[in-house]
């Protein structure tokens, strides 16, 4: 079965193995994370991740957060602050709520 990759290992493709990128759906980040982020945005690509690193694939699961768009902007204008501090408050929610679910992203990014 898959081995399980060092915590710092680089993320690279490997010449002669088979070599997996998965993204999922960028959830916005408007407001505290709940169940149906991770079931709506992140629970398949995950599953799949899992699935593939079993098998012994090269996996990386790219995930993060979409912080650009109305949903943003609107919450910003109902809590009487800028986009960028709905952000920076939810993102770190978004950080700290990923681990009890333990979702296996290689990688978080975040869309400035």
């Amino acid at each position: 079965m898959g081995e399980i990759p060092e915590k710092n290992a680089p993320k690279v493709p490997i010449p002669g193995k088979r070599n997996i990128l998965i993204t999922s759906a960028l959830p916005y980040v408007n407001n505290i994370p709940h169940l149906g982020n991770i079931i709506g945005c992140v629970l398949s690509a995950d599953v799949f991740a899992r699935y593939c690193r079993l098998r012994g694939y090269n996996t990386i699961y790219m995930c993060g957060t979409d912080e650009y768009g109305t949903a943003t902007e609107t919450k910003a204008m109902e809590m009487n602050c800028t986009p960028k501090e709905i952000c920076d408050n939810c993102l770190t929610g978004c950080l700290e709520d990923n681990r009890p679910w333990r979702t296996g992203s290689s990688s978080m990014t975040v869309c400035f």
